[in-house]
């Protein structure tokens, strides 16, 4: 058994701290630093919210790893949370039998807490924005609406790590000012806390710590409906990665009442490379950002979105310079789970040139041949 036990919650303007505790042998989870988001506003003081916080960022990879767990709060007894956590737990790992004990210890009382969610209509957009294809082509359809941009970052975050390159976020800030629209961020450093890959990650976290991190941003700006755009080729990849933020299982993610923000998966139906090119056709291609890592370049030029995005810009013959990509950068099929259904649908819309493939490749392997080489010299 794992038990995760969530301490002193204290909120600091701004910013909320979670002390937690896990009791097991846990080597990817990182003890003694407390759960910290960061906002732009002062912060309702919720603790039944920050706990949820808590049990996002980690109830479900510990669920991954062992089957009985163990959690301790400290609020009063919350049945809705219970549920909650019941039904999600259930959808997301249906092939697995496992047990939840709970345990409240009443150490914050209902009197201490505000109810987070104001009563009134809340009707505005809000669209999580990363600056890839499939956020900017959402924003590029609806910016007219006057969408809140929401934006999660933090210390090792998959290319959202403001610390080693601020290149995707001047981007983003040039495309707010042009467009007139305004964004929200939340610094949230447990990525840094649970230091397992990113497919895990986003395998077991990231869409629910996403919909809770974003609730008082939902509170204080009236936001009643929260968009994750995501392309075709990524809902066709049921089961094989990212299940939490998969468009099969976002339903699962937001709390089942009226008060609460709703969380809408949009734009599956669209290859990624059909996005790509209506995005051409607008301004906001200048402000794509799609790499992987966060170099000093706004492309790495070795990383797998990398290729394909270059291998965009080729079928729809658009100039790499337009997306601020330098040459040499070449595309190379691939066949992952989560990338085989690009190469697919840009075959079936643009057709496959056996002959450049080949070449392409060739080049490839003998780009990695000298690197190789290189190293073995150095």
């Amino acid at each position: 058994m794992i038990e995760l036990t969530v301490g002193t919650i204290s909120f600091k303007e701004t910013e909320v701290h979670v002390a937690y505790h896990i009791a097991g042998q846990l080597k990817e989870i990182e003890s003694g630093t407390p759960i910290k988001a960061t906002y732009s506003f002062p912060l309702k003081q919720d603790y039944t919210w920050a706990s949820m916080v808590a049990l996002g960022a980690f109830l479900p990879y510990l669920v991954s790893r062992d089957s009985q767990v163990r959690v301790t709060l400290p609020i009063e007894p919350t049945p809705w949370l219970q549920e909650y956590w019941q039904n999600y737990l259930t959808a997301m790992f249906a092939q697995k039998s496992f047990s939840v004990e709970w345990n409240f210890t009443a150490q914050y009382h209902t009197a201490e807490t505000e109810v987070l969610f104001a009563a009134g209509s809340a009707n505005r957009i809000g669209l999580f924005y990363g600056g890839g294809v499939e956020s900017t082509f959402a924003l590029s359809t609806f910016y007219h609406k006057n969408p809140l941009l929401i934006s999660v970052n933090g210390k090792d975050w998959m290319n959202a790590d403001k610390e080693k390159s601020p290149i995707k976020y001047n981007l983003i800030s040039e495309l707010m000012q042009k467009y007139q629209l305004s964004m929200q961020e939340v610094s949230m450093n447990v990525r840094s806390l649970l230091k397992d890959t990113n497919a895990v990650f986003n395998r077991f976290v990231t869409g629910n710590l996403f919909y809770f991190l974003s609730a008082p941003i939902a509170d204080k700006f009236g936001i009643g409906t929260l968009y994750l755009s995501t392309e075709l080729e990524y809902a066709l990849s049921e089961e094989e990665h990212d299940q939490s933020i998969h468009p099969q299982f976002v339903n699962n993610i937001f709390v089942k009442n009226p008060s609460w923000p709703l969380f809408m998966s949009i734009y599956m139906g669209f290859p990624k490379v059909s996005m790509f090119a209506k995005l051409a056709q607008t301004d906001f291609i200048k402000y794509i950002y799609s790499c992987f890592n966060n170099s000093s370049k706004r492309w790495c030029g070795a990383c797998s979105k990398c290729f394909r995005i270059s291998e965009f810009c080729d079928r729809i013959h658009l100039d790499r310079s337009v997306i601020g990509m330098q040459e040499g950068i070449t595309g190379r099929r691939e066949n992952t789970p989560s990338t085989r259904y690009s190469w697919k649908y840009m075959d079936k819309i643009y057709g496959r040139k056996y002959v450049r493939e080949w070449v392409l490749l060739g080049k490839h392997a003998i780009k990695k041949f000298k690197q190789k080489i290189l190293h073995l010299e150095n």
